[in-house]
């Protein structure tokens, strides 16, 4: 089941699988925020029974519990018959020739080898982990940039819609051809969605038929199945979508599989966005050679040299959670200190930025009386500052000992009131930085 299943009052509970059990999926951002891994884990501990958990690539938490002695860790290291991983290439899009004119997503060399392949009645698989036409639209005479009423987000451009949608609370208006800042013309739409990707390999392959899996084309229910099984029966040539079409598809026939640009969730503001990152490739890179006559990959990047890149086109998880761990280790981040992130929203910004300083005190002064080792970052504005029409704030308190953390939360919640208008929320563990 879903991450809820975990609750299930099963009566004679025997044994837990959480599959992929990287994916951060298994968090709930609402609350209440509880990890479905983590609450599996206590359960098999308190019935008493074993935990199965899997992964290619498994969290960097797991990882280390496996590494000091708290996990057993089991390895598969071979593939189903002994198949070879498949080899991966990645394209330095700085040194791709550049073709005159329009934009292109699909530089020469991966154009190149879908052509052959798809000519040895080979299928394709491309992934592009943003929806949409135009990740955002602006205007070249002044620099306005069309962004959502209620958040700070630049909004994307849904051609089938017609539309600009926000791709948080969903806000939605029509398309503009006179800027709303400056009244030029010329609206620029630029920005990679796999909307435009697909418009883009139909008219470059107009002999095969193209699919596109997101959460924009998936909505009808059994719609899933239904591409798949086309897919799989042979009758579409070429699969592109997000991330949901990096995990856990097993198609014999897909000898190329090409991820269209690989940086996408790399620069972000997040201490887990290389281990993402790495995930996403090294789980994207496993739907390639999957039947008898093997498979490759080849992936688009501007950075070819990140670690995370690099490592995923080896393979090399092992290398890649050791660099990574020595890295969250100098910086004191998890899954060597505990983390609570405090968030505080308010539609009145002055309000809002007043009472997370005021809470930031508290709690500084909470983590001095509870621990020496025990730190606190910010507060700060959010990286998207404004969500939903209200202006949020953040910390994070950081402690090397969870009853530590804990005992700081106890003291400050105690006490802690907001003034009218005023929100905050908590979030241990966090997975969302955003």
């Amino acid at each position: 089941g879903a991450r809820s299943a975990v609750f299930a009052p099963t009566r004679k509970l025997g044994l837990i699988v959480i599959d992929e059990e990287h994916e951060h999926t298994f968090k709930q951002e609402s609350t209440p925020r509880y990890h479905a891994r983590d609450v599996a884990i206590m359960r098999a501990r308190l019935e008493n029974i074993p935990i199965v958990m899997g992964s290619a690539t498994p969290s960097l938490e797991s990882w280390h519990n496996a590494q000091k002695g708290a996990f057993t860790l089991l390895k598969l290291p071979k593939r189903v018959e002994d198949r070879p991983m498949p080899p991966v290439k990645l394209v330095d899009l700085r040194h791709e020739p550049k073709t005159p004119g329009k934009f292109s997503a699909i530089g020469p060399t991966l154009e190149l080898a879908m052509r052959q392949n798809l000519k040895a009645k080979g299928q394709v698989i491309l992934l592009l982990n943003r929806r949409g036409f135009s990740t955002h639209v602006h205007c070249p005479a002044c620099g306005h940039v069309a962004q959502c009423a209620h958040c700070d987000l630049a909004l994307t451009f849904h051609r089938t819609r017609a539309a600009l949608v926000c791709h948080h609370c969903g806000w939605e208006t029509p398309p503009f051809h006179q800027c709303p800042s400056c009244s030029e013309g010329g609206i620029r739409y630029q920005g990679l969605g796999t909307e435009k990707l697909q418009s883009e390999i139909e008219s470059k392959f107009p002999g095969y038929v193209c699919q596109r899996m997101d959460s924009d084309t998936m909505t009808r229910p059994g719609s899933h199945e239904k591409t798949l099984d086309a897919f799989r029966a042979g009758n579409i040539q070429i699969l592109l979508g997000t991330q949901m079409i990096a995990k856990g598809l097993d198609f014999p026939n897909v000898t190329l599989v090409g991820v269209v640009n690989a940086d996408t969730g790399l620069h972000l503001p997040d201490f887990r966005a290389a281990e993402r990152t790495f995930q996403l490739l090294a789980q994207v890179a496993g739907r390639a050679g999957r039947g008898d006559r093997g498979g490759h990959v080849m992936v688009q990047t501007l950075t070819p040299e990140h670690p995370c890149i690099a490592l995923a086109a080896k393979h090399a998880y092992v290398q890649f959670a050791g660099q990574e761990l020595a890295h969250r280790k100098e910086h004191r981040y998890p899954p060597f200190e505990r983390m609570a992130r405090v968030i505080v929203r308010s539609e009145d910004s002055e309000a809002a930025g007043k009472f997370a300083d005021d809470l930031a005190a508290a709690f500084q002064e909470a983590i001095k009386r509870v621990s020496a080792e025990g730190r606190l970052l910010g507060p700060a504005e959010c990286p998207v500052f404004k969500l939903q029409n209200h202006f949020r704030f953040h910390f994070q308190i950081q402690s090397a000992s969870s009853g530590a953390l804990h005992d700081a939360l106890r003291t400050v919640l105690a006490i802690a009131k907001p003034p009218n208008g005023v929100e905050f929320q908590v979030d241990v563990d966090p997975y969302n930085m955003m």
